[in-house]
């Protein structure tokens, strides 16, 4: 069973003038370039080794994962374990620091990538 991450923290962002960027490129695009740069951490090996694994087991290739999000989650889970809280943590600060004026409040204190995700998209499309 997935325990939620408990964490005080507000993730907020306030850019100003880079709402352009926003209206540029779409909300696929930005989580896609997020996870991308979640596993370029890791090197390009890992990075290759990961998406080769979930496109094989998962059917989620490194095009779609952004609008497979549920899967993809699922996929990094079953992958990483609990280090996967982790990996989702940077995918969310990464968005945090592309996406001007967001704010996320945590419900109880829990923070859910999948929740976090969510509410972000929300908010770029009602922008």
């Amino acid at each position: 069973m997935r325990q939620q991450l408990t964490q005080q923290t507000i993730f907020e962002v306030n850019l100003g003038t880079e709402d352009e960027r926003l209206q540029n490129s779409s909300f696929d695009e930005l989580l896609s370039n997020a996870i991308e740069s979640a596993f370029s951490v890791m090197g390009e090996d890992a990075k290759r080794t990961f998406y080769c694994c979930i496109e094989k087991e998962f059917h989620v290739g490194k095009a779609t994962a952004a609008s497979n999000l549920e899967t993809f989650a699922g996929a990094l889970e079953k992958i990483f374990g609990e280090a996967s809280r982790l990996v989702e943590i940077y995918i969310m600060k990464e968005l945090s620091r592309n996406v001007p004026n967001f704010r996320y409040d945590l419900e109880c204190g829990e923070l859910c990538f999948l929740d976090y995700v969510k509410a972000l998209r929300l908010f770029v499309y009602s922008s």
